[in-house]
């Protein structure tokens, strides 16, 4: 194996690993404040400052998702 594959290969486990550990948060974070968003039906303060939030949080996982798949090509 040469330097240049073992780079290759470490660039490809980093990038498998970041995918986890980034996306798999966002992802619960999401999830979890799509079901209190549920919760909060009548509640239009709540549901301003969680609909923020989300909003944030996808324009957040945009990103990593566009750093991390440009890694992989």
């Amino acid at each position: 194996m040469t330097e240049q594959d073992g780079y290759i290969q470490s660039l490809s486990v980093y990038t498998a690993v970041m995918q986890h550990e980034f996306r798999t948060p966002l992802n619960s974070s999401i999830m979890f404040l799509e079901y209190l968003l549920e919760l909060v039906i009548g509640l239009p303060t709540a549901a301003s400052v969680i609909n923020q939030v989300l909003s944030q949080l996808w324009l957040l996982l945009s990103v990593i998702n566009g750093l991390l798949d440009e890694r992989m090509s």
